[in-house]
């Protein structure tokens, strides 16, 4: 392919796999950009329910990402011996884990887990903090905390152990609620700032932020633009002029 004084010249197999990276480039660019959508939904969600009047939870709970992010108050009591330790929880860089104790609350079958906020891991993670909180009925308030979809799941949820707190990896509503032996809320409270029955709570992931992955897409394409120019740079040659004859110099 020429372009005046330039020809370009394209190896299949090359060309193919420079194709093919350009448009995993391109892929993850939209994925990001599909996922700047999915933060402004959640971010007018948030604001939406935030301020809706706080409410109890209904008798059944058939949709619970209709209670997301809404202000609960709940009455009940904590099952103080029976309590998971959510693992590998990040607070401003260090490491530690979301206490989530049971609730049993009052008139009703089912329990829901409370978040009562982070701890960091001590020097030993064979020694748990202590966790201890009242068993005697309370009433408290929080948001409704409900994971979108299932995350990322490595090997099973906990150890298998009888011990108590159960040091878990993610939340299975059905393994929890087998642990336990009652039906548990495919939710969690996350308690509110005024409570004292929790430890640190920085509910970070309540915020959405969808420029960043505008950002994020805009450096993949701009990754797909860049391959694109130097593989074209790389096989665009100049073509030299081809020489004159004698005979075309003796007649100019």
């Amino acid at each position: 392919m020429r372009f005046g004084e330039y020809e370009l010249t394209l190896p299949l197999i090359p060309a193919l796999v420079v194709l093919v990276l350009i448009g995993v480039l391109i892929s993850l660019g939209a994925w990001q950009l599909e996922r700047a959508d999915e933060k402004r939904e959640i971010s007018r969600e948030i604001l939406e329910r935030q301020e809706t009047p706080l409410s109890r939870l209904p008798l059944e709970v058939t949709d619970p990402e209709s209670l997301r992010y809404r202000q609960l108050k709940l009455v009940g009591r904590f099952e103080e011996s029976r309590q998971f330790l959510l693992d590998n929880q990040m607070n401003q860089g260090a490491v530690g884990l979301n206490v989530l104790t049971p609730l049993k609350l009052s008139g009703r079958d089912d329990v829901v887990l409370v978040d009562r906020g982070w701890l960091p891991w001590g020097v030993d993670r064979s020694q748990y903090p202590d966790i201890s909180i009242s068993p005697e009925t309370v009433s408290l308030t929080g948001k409704v905390y409900v994971p979108y979809g299932k995350g990322f799941r490595i090997g099973e949820m906990d150890n298998g152990e009888g011990d108590w707190p159960k040091l878990i990896q993610y939340l299975d509503f059905d393994r929890l609620s087998e642990l336990l032996g009652y039906p548990v809320l495919p939710l969690t409270v996350r308690l509110g700032s005024p409570e004292d029955a929790g430890y640190q709570r920085n509910w970070v992931s309540l915020t959405a932020n969808p420029q960043r992955h505008v950002s994020y897409a805009i450096q993949w394409f701009a990754l797909g633009a860049v391959l694109l120019v130097i593989y074209l740079a790389l096989h665009l040659k100049r073509v030299d002029p081809p020489p004159q004859t004698e005979e075309a110099d003796r007649e100019i």
